[in-house]
């Protein structure tokens, strides 16, 4: 613990995200503490990482050319989302079918 505050009160990674809660509403805290943790490894690591969300983007791709024709999207310069346009506003059907 921290000299300055007694162990029932040491800086926890919840008092360091805390800044974080008002700007960020997409993420996690944990999942962005574990990911600040992975940056600091070697870049092997990082590099055996990338090629394997490379393939896996690849294939989501292939899918999408093949079931899903009509849909459109961009090939985004990072992250691990990709935003489909589908044509129509269709959203409500595809998440009541997903439910069911």
């Amino acid at each position: 613990p921290d000299a300055r505050y007694p162990a029932s009160r040491s800086p926890s990674a919840t008092d360091q995200a805390a800044p974080m809660v008002t700007l960020d509403i997409a993420s996690p805290i944990l999942s962005q503490l574990l990911a600040t943790r992975l940056l600091s490894y070697p870049s092997d690591l990082l590099d055996s990482r990338r090629e394997i969300l490379r393939i896996q983007r690849d294939a989501l791709i292939v899918a999408f050319g093949t079931h899903l024709p009509e849909w459109r999207f961009q090939l985004p310069s990072g992250g691990l989302s990709l935003w489909a346009n589908l044509g129509e506003p269709i959203s409500i059907v595809l998440a009541a079918a997903a439910e069911s």
